[in-house]
């Protein structure tokens, strides 16, 4: 397995899907999947360029996590670029929270 095979999958992927919304396409298609990008974060904390590592999801579900990702803020990485890879999980059953029922 390479480092492509495991992009960050932080719980604030979730919030940050919530905020863009999932596709209404995708919704009534009953579309999910993993969308696992490969980020290139400019000197200002900007998403400079994406790139889609493989397989890819259905196209709808790529294209809003691209809108998702480049409406981000990272912080700034040490040096002109930081790569970084995210992994947005669009599902429309989201796991139960512990303790919650």
């Amino acid at each position: 397995m390479t480092a492509e095979d495991h992009p960050i999958l932080a719980p604030w992927t979730q919030d940050l899907i919530r905020s863009t919304g999932y596709p209404e396409f995708a919704r009534r298609a009953q579309v999910e999947g993993l969308v696992r990008l490969n980020v290139r974060v400019n000197p200002s904390g900007r998403a400079d360029s994406l790139s889609v590592l493989h397989p890819t999801p259905h196209p709808i579900l790529v294209d809003a996590a691209k809108e998702a990702v480049q409406k981000m803020r990272f912080a700034p990485g040490p040096v002109d670029t930081t790569h970084i890879r995210i992994g947005l999980n669009f599902s429309l059953y989201p796991p139960p929270i512990a303790g919650k029922e």
